[in-house]
């Protein structure tokens, strides 16, 4: 059953489950050891995440992963974001619009709030002004709290 077990297959699965509980997911990731798969899953909720949110996603996720594994060797960790998340993917500047984002472009850092995306930039409000930060530009971004919580 192992080689059934890949990506794809367990995004397919989880994503629904995982949506339905209130959840985006963030981010998935699939390792194997000699004798145990490794999943881990990064979950988000505009209103927070919590441990027992976590705790609820993978009691609800693991008998679903262990029928398609084919066995209960496997190790499930669930957790969010943080509050300092290197930020991956365009569908993460979506998914964290509205949230504190600090960005290194073009040799410049800009921090401000995510206002969207459009199909080539982040759409950056700093201090009452909006700034288009192409993609290609940007080097790193991380989520910064403290630029919600005016800081």
């Amino acid at each position: 059953m192992i080689d059934d077990f890949d990506f794809e297959t367990v995004r397919r699965e989880v994503t629904p489950i995982i949506e339905g509980l209130g959840f985006s997911v963030v981010e998935l990731n699939i390792g194997r050891s000699t004798h145990q798969i490794n999943v881990a899953i990064v979950i988000y909720n505009p209103e927070g995440v919590g441990i027992e949110d976590c705790a609820s996603v993978s009691r609800t996720l693991r008998p679903r992963l262990e029928l398609l594994e084919g066995s209960e060797n496997m190790r499930l960790e669930v957790s969010s974001p943080g509050l300092e998340r290197v930020i991956k993917s365009r569908t993460e500047y979506e998914l964290f619009t509205g949230r504190g984002v600090s960005v290194l472009a073009a040799g410049e850092r800009q921090e401000g709030i995510i206002a969207g995306v459009t199909e080539d930039s982040l759409l950056l409000d700093c201090k009452g002004e909006r700034k288009i930060i192409k993609f290609e530009q940007i080097r790193k971004a991380k989520l910064d709290y403290k630029l919600e919580a005016g800081e």
